[in-house]
């Protein structure tokens, strides 16, 4: 019996794990999109039109978790619970309700903005985001949708669904609509609005058909929802996911009150660039939640343990090469959006060693909230929040930049370490072993090889961004090689593997 559930629940990390790595694959194309889109308006509209884009995409990407009402979280929690359950009439009403709920409180709070914001151009002393608030209201809506129907595909164990949905559809439409604009010289500001509206639109239309597709039948048994359950989870829940994306996004919005002008762009350029590595939490987040609930709810502690482990092991593996890459590259990469933003290079280094810090304590804030201790989650990130803001506004008037990206690293840091004893005090996890010394053996040589290159290379940004790339996969891959690789970093390469296989063309006789 013993034996039966090790190998049970070894194959749902093993499952896990290849979830991650196709969400993480398939991310990369939208992730990719995304980056390619920011860089390109970066370059196009300049320091001041792209900071007053960045502030109004981050209050209404803002307004979007404040619309859900925690049933985001709650939608991924107990679609998985009532799907475990085969209880296809919960599901069901789950998501309908819910639906109603965040599109009636969606469009509120998106004529609120509309309202309000001369407002919001007075409090950030940029007259010109009236003109872009408006615009960017619209789309509140339909990503309030967008992301209730993705959390709904991720709680039925799709997550690579949802990666491709949520990130790389909208992010490539929306690139499309740049250059489309761009090249016939109508790249504006507004323009730029209406369209990014539009690609969440039609990203929310087909998330809806795929959901409806997936849900499965009502079925002749099975309990209804019990609503007070969801409530009592999801409002914490909403509380947590507010804080989390304002202390993901708090900077920039205090780059626009406490430093105004060229630098929110500056600054946002540099905050967009470490959102690469954010991705690779979000990947693996999206994998193991559903994974989490159900272990909980299942009381299968060993099940718990393993993916806290082993996931945050590979999230420190996927994570270390990019964070050598954008430490020692940073100067070339924010040259490449123009000299403008090349005093953005200290900032950059001293964001990506937060995330660094986030990688390394893995999903603990995801498992505090998917094994009911969303509370303890809400006052962590309370308190990161507020620190954040008090640290800000005694090192903005100093430093300046650097001050600003101090404040928001030191949160970061802080917020992940309380979490890792939280998580350790309340369920006797940690996420750490031996192996990790491999990594961090792996790292030190491909960090030294990488700086070494940059050094003795004088090249265009490019050339010198790309050279270096390579210089430092091939050093960590070949070292790790060397030194040998887990179980389950063997599937999520073999994954990998078999997902690049299935894109190529084969061969006809």
């Amino acid at each position: 019996m013993l034996d039966r559930d090790v190998t049970k629940n070894s194959s749902a990390v093993h499952r896990v794990v290849g979830d991650a790595a196709l969400a993480f694959v398939v991310g990369i194309l939208g992730r990719g999109a995304l980056y390619l889109s920011q860089f390109l308006l970066a370059r196009w509209l300049g320091p001041l039109q792209f900071g007053l884009f960045s502030v109004s995409l981050t209050i209404m990407q803002l307004g979007s978790v404040a619309t859900g009402v925690g049933l985001y979280t709650a939608a991924v929690r107990f679609v998985a619970i009532y799907a475990d359950q085969s209880n296809g009439r919960a599901v069901r009403e789950l998501l309908q309700r819910s639906s109603l709920i965040v599109l009636f409180v969606g469009g509120i709070l998106s004529l609120s903005m509309v309202i309000w914001s001369r407002q919001w151009a007075l409090l950030l002393r940029e007259a010109q985001l009236a003109q872009i608030m408006p615009i960017m209201a619209l789309a509140l809506p339909v990503l309030t949708l967008l992301r209730l129907f993705v959390s709904g595909i991720n709680g039925l164990g799709l997550a690579r669904s949802r990666t491709l949905l949520e990130s790389a559809l909208p992010s490539l439409l929306f690139v499309s609509g740049i250059l489309l604009l761009h090249f016939r010289q109508a790249l504006l500001l507004p323009s730029v609005g209406y369209w990014y509206v539009l690609s969440f639109a039609v990203a929310a239309g087909i998330s809806g058909y795929v959901l409806i597709r997936q849900t499965p039948a009502p079925g002749a048994g099975g309990r209804g929802v019990v609503w007070r359950q969801v409530f009592a989870f999801s409002v914490p829940a909403w509380g947590i996911a507010l804080l989390n994306q304002l202390a993901q996004r708090l900077d920039v919005v205090l780059a626009g009150i406490f430093l105004g002008g060229a630098d929110i762009g500056i600054y946002s350029a540099a905050a967009v660039v470490t959102w690469a590595m954010g991705f690779i939490m979000t990947a693996f987040n999206m994998a193991v939640a559903p994974s989490f609930a159900a272990g909980h709810h299942g009381h299968n502690s060993h099940l718990l343990r393993n993916l806290y482990r082993e996931g945050t092991r590979l999230l420190v593996l996927l994570g270390a090469p990019l964070a050598i890459l954008l430490i020692i590259g940073a100067g070339d990469l924010m040259r490449l959006l123009g000299d403008a933003f090349s005093m953005g290079r200290n900032v950059l280094i001293i964001l990506v060693i937060g995330q660094v810090c986030n990688l390394m304590v893995g999903s603990a804030g995801n498992l505090l909230i998917m094994t009911g201790f969303q509370r303890i989650e809400l006052a962590l990130v309370l308190a990161s929040v507020l620190f954040n803001v008090v640290a800000a506004r005694f090192a903005v008037p100093r430093f300046g930049l650097v001050g600003l990206a101090l404040a928001a690293s030191a949160a970061t840091t802080l917020l992940n370490l309380s979490r890792l004893l939280m998580v350790y005090w309340r369920l006797r996890l940690h996420p750490y072993a031996r192996s990790y010394g491999k990594i961090v053996v792996a790292v030190a040589v491909a960090g030294i090889c990488g700086w070494s290159a940059h050094k003795l290379l004088h090249l265009t940004a490019l050339a010198q961004l790309s050279l270096l790339a390579i210089i430092i996969a091939v050093v960590y891959l070949l070292v790790l090689l060397a030194l040998g690789l887990e179980a389950e970093e063997k599937a999520m390469l073999r994954k990998g593997a078999r997902i690049i296989s299935l894109r190529l063309p084969r061969k006809t006789s």
